[in-house]
């Protein structure tokens, strides 16, 4: 008598898939999309404040007579979050007639405009430079 060999044995299986695998990837895809588009626009509208800063600065009358028309700008991250007012931004500028660090505090005049209410021009040499002219008023004038 042969011997007893059992039940014929079954073909093996084919792995099973996850069916949460293509959610996972899909909801993956879709925070990385978020996220660089959230990124995008934050960085355009970086890039616009940026460009307008640079244009206030350079119509500026102090910063015009002392920096010249402004050929380069870098945003000095360091003092700009050193400053206690949120609106206080400080930029590296070098122009036409020297170099320099304008700390002011720049406010929105409309979406395309800023404007510098008060601030300082520290230039290369270490001289700093009130930027508030002679006709404005500040509020700690008008008190």
């Amino acid at each position: 008598m042969p011997p007893l060999l059992g039940p014929a044995p079954l073909p093996p299986r084919a792995a099973k898939r996850s069916r949460a695998l293509p959610w996972i990837m899909l909801a993956v895809g879709l925070l990385l999309g978020l996220a660089i588009t959230i990124g995008g626009i934050a960085w355009w509208g970086w890039h616009q404040f940026v460009t307008q800063a640079t244009a206030e600065m350079n119509e500026h009358p102090v910063v015009a007579e002392h920096i010249g028309h402004i050929r380069r700008v870098d945003v000095d991250w360091s003092t700009t979050t050193d400053e206690p007012d949120d609106d206080t931004f400080a930029f590296h500028v070098t122009g036409d007639r020297g170099n320099g660090t304008v700390i002011a505090r720049f406010l929105t005049e409309d979406d395309d405009h800023e404007r510098i209410d008060g601030g300082r021009l520290v230039m290369a040499d270490g001289s700093s430079i009130d930027l508030t002219l002679d006709d404005e008023v500040s509020e700690d004038d008008a008190r």
